[in-house]
């Protein structure tokens, strides 16, 4: 069986532009994996702090706007049974970010509406530059004051979050999940 340390061990056996390179390759399949990934490798010094970070960005970017023009070459055929897909604004790409799920949905529905790449990018790159600096930070620190940070009353900020992610997942219905789609009939 494939466990997280043989993950790390068989990474950080390929040196520094293997461990970078594994990073961004992980990120294609599990965005949040793989800035865990980089931190931790950060923590063992297999990769520094800023190189560690600068690969899960990479990685995170660079899939972002790979589902964005996979969307956008989809838009011909898929415009024969739909159209007027509705655009996802700047404050729901933004929000799509931090909230688990709808990223995929979002950005795809941006290239299917033709959203100018330009716009779509400087979203994504300072949305995701936010987003993980702040998770690959947290995830740094914590793992270096694991003895200090992890006592019985520091595990109940778990469960908060968590219950706060799917409390606005519940909540929080963006405008382009709501809006039907017209058809060509």
């Amino acid at each position: 069986m494939y466990t997280a340390s043989s993950l790390i061990s068989d990474i950080s056996s390929h040196g520094a532009i293997g461990a970078f390179c594994g990073v961004v390759l992980l990120s294609y399949l599990l965005e949040d994996v793989a800035l865990i990934l980089a931190a931790v490798l950060a923590i063992g010094g297999v990769l520094s702090p800023i190189v560690g970070w600068t690969a899960a960005f990479v990685g995170i970017f660079t899939g972002d706007l790979g589902v964005y023009f996979i969307a956008r070459l989809l838009r011909k055929p898929v415009a024969g049974w739909k159209t007027d897909f509705p655009m996802p604004t700047t404050k729901e790409l933004i929000l799509c970010r931090f909230t688990p799920g709808l990223r995929t949905p979002a950005y795809s529905l941006c290239g299917l509406s033709q959203m100018p790449f330009f716009r779509f990018s400087q979203i994504i790159f300072w949305s995701g530059l936010v987003w993980t600096l702040v998770i690959f930070s947290l995830v740094y620190w914590s793992g270096e004051q694991t003895a200090k940070a992890l006592t019985h009353t520091n595990w109940l900020v778990i469960p908060v979050v968590v219950g706060l992610i799917v409390w606005m997942r519940l909540r929080w219905k963006p405008s382009f999940l709501r809006k039907e789609l017209v058809s060509h009939d």
